[in-house]
């Protein structure tokens, strides 16, 4: 009796601990030689199999099985990055935002529980002008986000975008990506805050644009260097780490030039490996920032381990 007393003890005191529900702040950090690479997670999404081309149902499932992916659709998360140069903040994408009404960004959350304000950004990198990249930039009243900051495209990519012809030529549901972008790059040219430049472009010291073309019109890559070491900002050059890591071929349905975007990630992905670069990638499982190594016919993605930041102080 005495036994059966003390169970219901303890039961009681086990079962008055609610589940808490809630997650760790979404940001990562790590030192990229001198230079301060922040993490932060916009939120999350999922791809289902459907999404990828150049490919079969078949090999699809297997690739899926060997990660584990047991569900009808991946999960991936959208990640933006923050980097400190010690004299200039400079961000890369900012995720799909509340402008449309989504509750589900929390960039802006995360950019402060991270340490750092909205105000501060210096300037704002995007890859391409895709909504998850580019929304964050306005809040829902249509104002900006980053009132401080300079947003930069690349030329191809606001040449398509801003077209009021290439607007006129798809389907009528296609047209808001294109009203949406014009919303965005008009509040930022109101106060002269919206740049293009050209691939090669070193926009900030150490801090190179490159051509990766293929997803968009215009996709850019940004090459960090710090010291001895350097970290690829790939943006969509892939978006479901189970299938393109090992089979790279596999292109998506949102490239506008599959052939020329498999081309580009074989091309970027065999770089990265063999000059050893950290790399960071919209969609990759957050962090998204990881190394890559050759193998087969394809790549193995070797994702950063949690662990207090290192500053060489």
């Amino acid at each position: 009796m005495m036994s059966l007393c003390l169970f219901s003890m303890v039961s009681m005191v086990w079962g008055s601990s609610p589940i808490k529900g809630n997650q760790a702040p979404g940001f990562f950090r790590l030192m990229v030689g001198e230079v301060e690479v922040t993490a932060l997670l916009d939120g999350s999404i999922s791809f289902e199999p459907a999404i990828l081309r150049n490919t079969t149902p078949l090999l699809i499932k297997m690739l899926w099985d060997r990660a584990g992916i047991l569900s009808a659709e991946a999960p991936a998360s959208v990640n933006a990055f923050l980097i400190n140069t010690g004299k200039k903040l400079i961000l890369i994408d900012t995720g799909n935002g509340n402008g449309s009404g989504s509750e589900s960004s929390s960039l802006l959350e995360n950019l402060r529980e991270s340490g750092y304000q909205a105000a501060e950004i210096d300037a704002v990198l995007l890859t391409h002008a895709h909504g998850d990249h580019i929304g964050g930039l306005l809040n829902r009243n249509g104002e900006r986000s980053f009132p401080n900051a300079v947003v930069f495209l690349s030329r191809a990519e606001n040449d398509f975008w801003l077209s009021a012809e290439n607007a006129a030529k798809v389907r009528p549901e296609k047209r808001k990506s294109f009203a949406r972008v014009r919303a965005i790059a008009a509040a930022y040219q109101k106060f002269d805050a919206w740049k293009t430049f050209e691939p090669g472009t070193e926009l900030f010291p150490d801090l190179k644009a490159e051509a990766a073309y293929g997803h968009t019109i215009g996709h850019t890559v940004y090459l960090l260097s710090s010291g001895r070491q350097e970290i690829m900002f790939v943006g969509d050059c892939i978006h479901n780490a189970a299938a393109q890591f090992p089979r790279p071929s596999i292109g998506v349905r949102f490239d506008v030039d599959i052939t020329r975007a498999i081309e580009t990630r074989i091309a970027l992905f065999a770089r990265i490996a063999r000059e050893h670069l950290l790399m960071a990638g919209a969609h990759l499982a957050f962090p998204g920032i990881g190394r890559i190594r050759a193998e087969g016919r394809g790549f193995v993605w070797l994702p950063v381990t949690f662990g207090p930041v290192k500053t060489g102080k």
